[in-house]
């Protein structure tokens, strides 16, 4: 009886600390939101009479996207640029999230990065997704933007380096 209760209590003890950190995780992602919503704030506050004439805040969005601790969703404001004639996203630049991406760069490279190493090893898409315990990317998303330019760019690589190689050896060959 006294073995059954201990074990209750460790795993009582491993749910509260994955609790635990999904809490600080959220926490982070919150944290996140509240910076890029501060700094879109600030920026439009502080804008000069030139700049506030120049360009002129056309709507204020929602934005989610994919980063390595989940999907994050923050507001910020989209401006419409008089002299050049189009739409200007301040704060998307300001933390370098590609038009349109909906995973941030950090996490894309990421996922490129691991496309790589496992087209050595020879994981598939679910041995890729499982190192990723807080967020999720689909299938197609592996798909479209990784598999084909990997492989691509796996290939010539290796075809590079048995070219060299090749030359390599008829030069060493040559010389004895």
């Amino acid at each position: 009886m006294l073995g059954v209760k201990k074990s209750i209590e460790r795993c009582w003890k491993i749910f509260n600390f994955q609790n635990y950190l999904n809490n600080k995780i959220n926490d982070i992602k919150s944290y996140f939101v509240k910076e890029v919503e501060d700094w879109d704030e600030n920026f439009f506050q502080n804008r000069t009479a030139e700049e506030k004439e120049r360009y002129k805040v056309s709507k204020k969005r929602n934005r989610t996207v994919n980063t390595e601790i989940g999907f994050v969703t923050f507001n910020r404001r989209i401006y419409w640029d008089n002299i050049e004639k189009r739409t200007r996203y301040f704060t998307d630049e300001e933390f370098n999230i590609e038009k349109r991406a909906r995973v941030m760069k950090d996490l894309k490279l990421k996922i490129l990065s691991n496309l790589i190493n496992n087209l050595i090893t020879k994981k598939t898409y679910t041995h890729i997704q499982a190192e990723y315990e807080y967020t999720y990317f689909s299938f197609n998303y592996v798909e479209k933007y990784g598999w084909p330019k990997i492989i691509h760019q796996f290939t010539l690589k290796i075809l590079f380096l048995i070219k060299n190689l090749l030359k390599v050896t008829l030069f060493s060959v040559k010389i004895l």
